[in-house]
């Protein structure tokens, strides 16, 4: 991948990523100067996850609305502030808040949401990994087969070509080079 990577100008490198952090070190490495977000959808689960435990079903909804319009508004501090006052009213639970601190306060300036949104850049990466699996895995991971580096992208730009409605410009683009 870095191969392909490399070729990206670096202004427009955007890495949409879990929480993961060894993903995260991978890119710090590399990539310093690109933009980083964090899933909105996995901050998201990683909020349900920690108050399903300690709020009821009704009340979840409500706190976890309250939570999304801060993340939209690039405000994590305030969710960071809403975990540290869970975790003085829940003792027992102070292991799994003080975790979820620790994971909001390191990827605070990658939950600037509000900020991504309105630059256009995709804050979920649903869209990326239905495109994978409709244009390249559908296709490409058939039985039996096997590509070599160059076959691959070969078929990786057939398949987006005609997936993007594209092909006609293709074919024209053949016969003018034939």
């Amino acid at each position: 991948m870095e191969a392909h990577i490399d070729e990206i100008p670096k202004k427009k490198r955007v890495f949409l990523c879990d929480g993961a952090t060894w993903i995260w070190n991978r890119v710090e490495d590399s990539y310093q100067d690109s933009v980083q977000i964090v899933d909105y959808f996995h901050a998201k689960e990683h909020l349900s996850d920690v108050v399903s435990p300690i709020l009821t079903k009704q009340e979840k909804s409500g706190w976890l609305k309250g939570q999304e319009a801060h993340l939209f508004q690039d405000d994590v501090q305030a969710v960071i502030k809403e975990l540290n006052r869970l975790k003085k009213i829940q003792p027992k639970q102070e292991d799994l808040l003080e975790r979820e601190i620790n994971y909001f306060t390191k990827h605070e300036h990658r939950m600037q949401y509000g900020s991504f949104r309105k630059k256009g850049y995709l804050i979920g990466s649903g869209p990326i990994e239905s495109a994978h699996r409709k244009v390249i895995q559908q296709r490409l991971k058939l039985s039996g087969q096997r590509w070599t580096m160059a076959g691959l992208q070969a078929m990786v730009t057939l398949r987006v070509a005609y997936l993007s409605g594209e092909w006609p410009l293709l074919i024209d683009l053949i016969k003018k080079a034939s």
